[in-house]
């Protein structure tokens, strides 16, 4: 959410959901993350009412910065370092999970792929205990 917004907790925003809720900014209904913040809403008894979509997680942090309401988007380093924006870690929401599944001998560029989402997993998850 952009940093000037009113509100100041995790908590303060899903009791703000159960009134006048600020709109959601969030990727298509479709996608997975999508359907976690969902499953999540739906758990605390919560209306989950897209008010903006977008189609990547940059243009959901350029919108919630320039104030459109609040972007629900997975951990990352890059929205904490940004003056624009207050992140709010929503606990208790149900964790997105990645798997790669494969047949055969392993390509180099597929070993790449996985070697770098596996550190980028890793720094995300340091960055989160700090």
């Amino acid at each position: 959410m952009a940093r000037d917004s009113k509100c100041r907790s995790a908590e303060q925003f899903l009791r703000q959901q159960e009134g006048a809720p600020e709109p959601l900014i969030s990727l298509p209904e479709e996608e997975a993350l999508t359907r976690l913040f969902k499953k999540g809403f739906a758990t605390r008894g919560l209306r989950f009412a897209i008010g903006v979509e977008v189609a990547s997680l940059e243009s959901l942090r350029t919108y919630a910065a320039a104030g459109f309401g609040v972007g629900l988007s997975v951990a990352n380093p890059e929205a904490s370092d940004d003056p624009a924006l207050r992140v709010l870690p929503l606990a208790k929401f149900p964790k997105l999970v990645l798997g790669a599944l494969w047949t055969g001998k392993l390509s180099e560029i597929a070993r790449s792929f996985l070697d770098e989402i596996q550190r980028h997993a890793k720094e995300l998850t340091s960055s989160r205990a700090e």
